[in-house]
C-alpha cells in the first residue's frame, strides 16, 4: 500500500537559450550535480521511517551512485537499485561479465503489465542468477572519503526467448542490493520488491494525463507550481490507495487513509447509496479500506457500479470518485452544521 514519504521538489532554471545553471548550492561534492536528489530523498526517507524495524529503499538506474551506496545503508536501512553501469569489481573484472558467468539458480514467472508503445502484457519466464560481489570505488567518485570498495549482492533476471512477445526487448534486470542473499527465495524476494516500482509509474499516470492532468496547469510561478505538485501528489497517493483496495483483500484500515470527518460522512451516506438487493449492498467489512472504496464507486458511478467487477476500475476513475467525494462531503457537512 503506497504511503507518503518525503518529497523533494527539483526545479530546472530556464533562460532564453535553454536550461541555466541552478543557484549556488552548499559545497558538498555531490550537490554540484542534480544526482544529489537521490541521496537527499534516501536520507529523508530514513528519518521519516525511523520507527520501522527495516527500510528498503528501491530505486531505478538513476540512483546507482557510489556515494549513495557508501552513505545511506546502515544496520536497518538497505538499498535495492537496478544497476546502471558495468562496475569494476575488486578483482579487476566487470560486474556484467561476472554475473553472466554464474549458473542459473532457477526460473521465475510473473505477469508483466502493458506499457503502451513499449511492452505488451504477458507472462514472463526468467532465468535467475545471484551472488556476492565487491565493487571498487570509481575514479570519478566525487567523495574521496568514500570507502575504496563496497560489498553488495547482485541478482540478475533475464527473460527466456520463449516468453518474449514478438520483437520486443526481453526483460533483463541486474539488481544490486545491500541485503545478503543466500538462496533463490531471497533473490526472488528482491525481484518482487523491485517490481513494486510499477506503483510509481501508476502514480505518475494519475498525476498526469490519465488523472489530475498536472501538466495542463496554467500556474506560471515555480513556487506556485511546486505547491500544486505537492497537493497533487497527496491526491494521487490517495487515489492509488483506493485503487489497490478495489479487490477487497486489503488489510489497510479506512482510518489509515481518511480522517474522522470523512469516515463519518461515508458511514452516514452509505445507506442512501445501497440498493435493496444483496448485490447492491456494500459487502466489505466496516472499518476496512475496501468499505469506503465500494461507497465511492457508487457515489461516482451509480448503484450499478456495485454489479461491475472492481479490478476493471482505473486510477483515473478513482480520482474522479475521490474528487466528487470531497465536493459532496463539503456540501453534506454544511447542511449538518446549518
Amino acid at each position: 500500500m503506497p504511503v507518503m514519504a518525503p518529497v523533494l521538489a527539483w526545479r530546472t532554471f530556464i533562460t532564453g537559450s535553454g536550461p541555466a545553471k541552478p543557484p549556488r548550492l552548499p559545497e558538498t561534492p555531490d550537490r554540484r550535480q542534480e544526482s544529489y536528489r537521490w541521496l537527499d530523498v534516501a536520507e529523508a526517507g530514513k528519518n521519516c521511517l525511523s520507527e520501522a524495524a527495516m527500510v528498503t529503499i528501491i530505486a531505478d538506474r538513476e540512483s546507482d551512485i557510489y556515494e549513495e551506496w557508501a552513505r545511506v545503508p546502515d544496520e536497518r536501512t538497505h538499498l535495492l537499485t537496478r544497476a546502471c553501469r558495468d562496475r569494476t569489481l575488486a578483482a579487476g573484472d566487470k560486474l556484467y561479465a561476472w554475473i553472466d558467468a554464474q549458473p542459473a539458480q532457477g526460473t521465475h514467472c510473473f505477469d508483466v503489465p502493458a506499457r503502451p508503445g513499449k511492452r505488451s502484457a504477458h507472462q514472463a519466464t526468467l532465468d535467475v542468477r545471484f551472488g556476492r560481489v565487491t565493487i571498487r570505488r570509481p575514479a570519478s567518485c566525487s567523495d574521496k572519503s568514500a570507502p575504496p570498495q563496497i560489498e553488495l549482492s547482485v541478482v540478475e533476471v533475464k527473460e527466456l526467448p520463449g516468453s518474449v512477445v514478438g520483437n520486443e526487448a526481453p526483460i533483463h534486470w541486474r539488481l544490486l542490493t545491500t541485503h545478503r542473499i543466500a538462496c533463490l527465495e531471497e533473490a526472488l524476494q528482491c525481484v518482487d520488491w523491485y517490481r513494486q516500482r510499477w506503483h510509481i509509474e501508476q502514480l505518475f499516470r494519475t498525476l498526469k494525463k490519465q488523472g489530475l492532468k498536472q501538466e495542463s496547469s496554467q500556474v506560471e510561478t515555480a513556487a506556485g507550481l511546486t505547491k500544486l505538485a505537492c497537493l497533487a501528489i497527496q491526491a494521487a497517493v490517495l487515489t492509488m490507495q483506493l485503487t489497490l483496495a478495489r479487490d477487497g483483500h486489503s488489510a489497510v484500515q479506512a482510518a489509515d487513509v481518511f480522517n474522522a470527518d470523512e469516515i463519518e460522512v461515508l458511514q452516514r451516506i452509505r445507506p442512501t447509496l445501497e440498493g435493496k438487493t444483496q448485490k447492491q449492498k456494500n459487502p466489505h467489512r466496516t472499518g476496512s479500506l475496501p468499505k469506503p472504496h465500494g461507497s465511492l464507486r457508487v457515489w461516482a458511478g451509480g448503484r450499478a457500479m456495485l454489479l461491475k467487477p472492481s479490478p476493471a476500475l482505473s486510477p483515473c476513475f478513482m480520482d474522479c470518485s475521490a474528487s466528487r467525494r470531497s465536493a459532496k462531503a463539503g456540501n453534506w457537512l454544511q447542511k449538518m452544521c446549518a
